[in-house]
């Protein structure tokens, strides 16, 4: 019997890893913290591999990320970001990622830098990962927000 092979087909979004031609951009964890005024947001903690043969920088690929809820049945997206606490800021587990997702990553090496999206309700967040250029859906998937 033939072994089933995995889809070549790239870019592609699989279990919170987006693949390209060049790199690779993987949502290792997301939990709800309090922004700067209070308010709730989801902060990403985020890997990004550089496979290309030039430096380049993870926020190139962070914009093929598109978050956003349904809100009666129509999908809103979730655009601004929350400002930072100072609480979110000491936490060693954050606190070595500041800067890295504008940082500009050789080829061959990994980063890991944070994204904290703000947030409205408490409904599932949706990602989904398009091409740049024509926004060819290449996948998408569902957080459930505790």
């Amino acid at each position: 019997m033939e072994e089933k092979k995995e889809n070549p087909i790239l870019p592609r979004l699989k279990d919170g890893e987006l693949t390209t031609l060049k790199s690779t951009t993987k949502i290792v964890s997301y939990e709800i913290k309090k922004d700067k005024d209070g308010d709730p947001g989801l902060l990403f903690l985020s890997e990004f591999t550089n496979q290309d043969e030039e430096e380049t920088s993870p926020a190139f690929d962070w914009m093929l990320f598109k978050f956003s809820r349904k809100v009666d049945e129509e999908k809103v997206i979730l655009e601004k970001q929350a400002v930072i606490s100072d609480e979110i800021a000491s936490d060693s587990q954050y606190n070595q990622t500041f800067g890295n997702m504008v940082s500009h990553v050789e080829p061959g090496e990994t980063v890991e830098f944070i994204y904290f999206l703000k947030l409205e309700n408490s409904n599932p967040v949706i990602i989904t990962a398009q091409t740049s250029g024509d926004n060819y859906v290449v996948g998408e998937e569902t957080l459930v927000i505790d």
